[in-house]
């Protein structure tokens, strides 16, 4: 797909399982095909996500709701980056809705010319979010601290998602906490990582999260270095597979390895929460990788530019 064009993309959209999505999009007018598959993507993936948690009950709706709630946590980082690189002023994204708060909800805020503002909107819908993300945007009004006011959220997201899934003392329960553990240990080796480049010159005051599933906030605070950093524990594996890796390359590997043992889950216990943890993270990232390869191909990329911007799965 890569070596084709933007034209191909559409024909291989059009004839898969996409094809009801982009036929849609297809009628509403929309001069843009970049536009079109992004919007047909994002819907197609929303409506596959939700339709497995709608189908969902008891044990495994509560820890499933778990995962796809990173669809809000992923909108609401989207959010308070509008407002503290554009001040508000940039067009609506398409939010990632398979998680807990409707598009309304988002768009509300978004609309908003200042985090104060949202703020009062925020706080007239009822919803465990409500709460943080309020304080996350005072934050954030007061300082134009955007790494501060994101760890804010994130501290009270994962408290309120612990909460859920510890509910649920069994093997399931358990693999939902180390998710959310894996991404505390993303949080604080990303922000290791600004530490050591430089970039947080002690500005932000930000502390490592505890709770992460193999990291030691105490050994990111003596480490110096990548490797004596992940020692001992499953994200060692990076190290070993790309020498002497730049702090973004590490940090983008990071993620890789995030996704990749996620989808892995798939098809170790088919009657376990691993087969929709597999699959969602799948959906996810096949949306991710269609997008980067519409969005190349229509900046007319070189087909290497591309698929280095993809998340591999083999």
């Amino acid at each position: 797909m890569a070596r084709g064009n933007l034209a191909g993309l559409e024909g291989a959209i059009l004839s898969g399982r996409y094809g009801e999505s982009y036929r849609y999009q297809l009628v509403t007018a929309e001069p843009s095909a970049l536009k079109r598959i992004e919007t047909a993507l994002a819907y197609e993936s929303t409506r596959q996500l939700s339709w497995l948690l709608a189908h969902a009950s008891g044990e495994p709706k509560a820890l499933l709701s778990v995962l796809l709630a990173r669809a809000d946590l992923y909108n609401f980082r989207l959010l308070l980056r509008s407002f503290a690189v554009s001040g508000g002023h940039m067009k609506e994204p398409l939010w990632h809705l398979y998680g807990s708060l409707p598009r309304s909800f988002y768009k509300s805020l978004f609309d908003c010319s200042s985090p104060m503002e949202a703020v009062e909107r925020a706080l007239s819908f009822n919803h465990p979010f409500v709460a943080p993300i309020a304080e996350a945007l005072r934050q954030l009004e007061v300082d134009r601290n955007l790494l501060a006011a994101e760890g804010i959220f994130l501290v009270r997201f994962l408290e309120i998602q612990r909460e859920i899934a510890m509910k649920f003392p069994t093997k399931n329960g358990r693999l939902v906490l180390e998710f959310l553990g894996r991404l505390v240990d993303l949080w604080n080796l990303g922000l290791w990582i600004r530490k050591r480049s430089g970039y947080d010159r002690g500005s932000t005051g930000m502390e490592y999260l505890t709770g992460g599933a193999w990291i030691d906030p105490r050994r990111l605070e003596e480490a110096e270095v990548v490797g004596v950093a992940v020692s001992g524990t499953p994200w060692q594996s990076i190290t070993r597979r790309i020498s002497a890796p730049s702090h973004h390359e590490f940090y983008r590997a990071l993620n890789v390895e995030f996704w990749r043992w996620q989808v892995k889950q798939l098809r170790k216990d088919p009657l376990g929460i691993e087969v929709a943890m597999g699959f969602s993270a799948w959906q996810i990232v096949e949306w991710q990788n269609l997008t980067a390869l519409a969005i190349g191909l229509s900046l007319g990329l070189r087909p290497e530019q591309i698929t280095q911007s993809l998340i591999p799965l083999e």
